[in-house]
């Protein structure tokens, strides 16, 4: 495997382009310290050495980092680490590497996310956003199912963030509540059960 370039990226980075269209990242120091050049032929042997002992030792410092600082469903992982521009091949034995600890459950991260989202957001809103997090419909399903409840609680807080009183509001000022707390995914049924609209 050939190297056609090394090519100078921001501050010490280098992306090392190869024959077969593929490319890695490295820095300053690790092209000195691997004897890297254009033109040379990269042997297996090397090849292996450089994604085991640097890219895919950095890979996981990097995704125990993240997850250190707070829980991530794999998708929202994946995307860290394909922006800090791993191969596929490393982020695939990163991601088996953090499940193999546990590190990674997007049931748990899903339970966990509906806890401390619940009694702010309607379940709608929360089923929305963790697709966006890229846990899987099954996943979300699931969990919600496990969990008992409704958007009462979190309707209420809605509500009482916009008014002390809803008795006193006029019809034209629940109607835009109404209107506000619908745009929040709460079921028109629940709004007009708290703001007592007929």
């Amino acid at each position: 495997m050939r190297i056609i370039s090394l090519e100078k990226g921001r501050g010490q980075k280098v992306y090392v382009n190869l024959e077969d269209s593929s490319r890695f990242l490295l820095y300053t120091g690790d092209i000195s310290r691997y004897h890297l050049e254009e033109n040379m032929e990269l042997s297996q042997e090397l090849f292996s050495r450089i994604m085991e002992e640097t890219l895919y030792r950095r890979a996981r410092q990097k995704a125990l980092a993240v997850l250190k600082r707070a829980d991530q469903s794999e998708s929202e992982l994946r995307r860290k680490l394909k922006q800090s521009e791993y191969p596929e091949e490393i982020i695939e034995k990163t991601i088996a590497y953090v499940y193999s600890y546990h590190y990674l459950n997007d049931e748990r991260y899903a339970k966990n996310y509906i806890r401390y989202k619940s009694d702010t957001k309607s379940r709608r809103q929360i089923v929305n956003e963790l697709r966006q997090k890229g846990v899987s419909k099954e996943v979300v399903d699931t969990v919600l199912e496990e969990t008992a409840g409704d958007d009462t609680e979190a309707i209420r807080r809605a509500i009482r963030k916009k008014t002390s009183d809803v008795e006193a509001l006029e019809y034209e000022q629940k109607q835009k509540l109404a209107a506000y707390l619908y745009r929040k995914g709460f079921m028109e049924e629940d709004i007009r059960r708290e703001l007592k609209m007929r």
